[in-house]
């Protein structure tokens, strides 16, 4: 407060500088224009070599993401930025002046932070909101208005093997981390939702994967045995979880290839 953001962005890159040496395995000792620091032993020492990761939180100022991308550094995309829809300009910046500067920045993945809005239904929330943000509104309800869209398909080869499945007699059943809202409607439009034996949806439980409880509460309801049952998941955080309870695994990463893993698996339970 009451400082010039030239100023400013010189503290805080000594600042930064400060914090980094104090990760080195020998006592501290900094001379700068803001910090005079000498011979001052700094413990405990963080796990990571040569620290825990450093994100340079960024709005919508060029300066900020060009000081980030100079430095070497990743950006936390926030604030205005998301608000506004700048987050993709944001973006593109720090690769360009990542790559000006010559660091590497392809496989980076970025973070962003943005506000939500959190009720107990979307009409909960659309109506809190609303009043308050008035000007806002055809954005509020965009989401659940368009959420069917963002749905480009299906994996037909999916679709294919289900079919081949339930005329061999074997139990499906789908364990999804699906909002009850926007389920509503899904299995009049993708009519293979009603070959499955049953559904549970996590918005409607209030469990979510990879919590273990929602595989207990499907173990429970539809009587499975996890030894005897395959779990097919496209994210791995959830496949640990179910493999730790046993049941048999396919971390699916090429839907092109699920008929060929399954019939596998299933020769060997």
């Amino acid at each position: 407060m009451g400082i010039e953001i030239t100023q400013s962005r010189e503290m805080f890159t000594e600042y930064l500088e400060v914090v980094q040496e104090c990760w080195q395995d020998k006592p501290l000792n900094y001379k700068g224009n803001f910090v005079d620091i000498q011979d001052i032993n700094v413990i405990p020492k963080p796990i990571q070599k040569p620290g825990p990761p450093i994100y340079i939180a960024v709005s919508t100022s060029p300066e900020s993401v060009d000081k980030a991308a100079k430095l070497g550094l990743p950006i936390l995309v926030g604030g205005p930025t998301t608000t506004l829809g700048q987050t993709p300009a944001v973006v593109d910046l720090w690769h360009e002046r990542m790559e000006h500067y010559g660091h590497p920045h392809e496989n980076i993945d970025l973070p962003v932070s943005a506000n939500i809005y959190v009720a107990p239904t979307m009409e909960e929330a659309e109506k809190d909101l609303i009043p308050l943000f008035p000007e806002y509104q055809d954005k509020i309800k965009l989401y659940y208005k368009n959420h069917g869209k963002m749905i480009k398909g299906v994996f037909e080869t999916s679709i294919e093997l289900l079919e081949e499945l339930k005329k061999q007699d074997y139990l499906c059943y789908v364990l999804s981390n699906w909002s009850a809202e926007t389920f509503l409607g899904t299995k009049e439009k993708f009519s293979f939702l009603n070959f499955f034996d049953g559904l549970i949806i996590s918005g409607e439980e209030k469990l979510i994967k990879p919590d273990p409880k929602i595989f207990h509460l499907a173990c429970e309801r539809f009587n499975l045995i996890p030894e005897n049952t395959i779990f097919i998941d496209d994210r791995i955080e959830n496949i640990n979880s179910a493999f730790k309870l046993n049941f048999q695994t396919i971390h699916l990463t090429n839907p092109n290839e699920i008929k060929s893993l399954v019939k596998k698996l299933l020769i060997s339970i």
